[in-house]
């Protein structure tokens, strides 16, 4: 299925009204520190890494990942 333009509209309206973004920055270098970190955890993104991270030293689900690409409403895994 292509992704035409009213995909794209709809995609920026979900992401309007049904998330936050949050942002950071760091030090050169250590961007590039951290993605060896992900990948070799075993993560494919950067934000599931960050997520789980805030939630270990949280002790608890304090963030959930938004739904990826593909995921089907009401799932669940995170």
């Amino acid at each position: 299925m292509a992704y035409t333009e009213k995909s794209k509209m709809t995609t920026i309206r979900y992401i309007d009204e049904n998330l936050d973004t949050i942002r950071f920055r760091v030090k050169r270098g250590e961007k590039e520190a951290l993605e060896q970190e992900v990948k070799a955890s075993g993560y494919s993104a950067y934000s599931r890494y960050i997520i789980d991270a805030i939630n270990e030293k949280a002790g608890k689900a304090l963030l959930t990942m938004p739904r990826e690409r593909g995921e089907k409403k009401g799932s669940t895994d995170q």
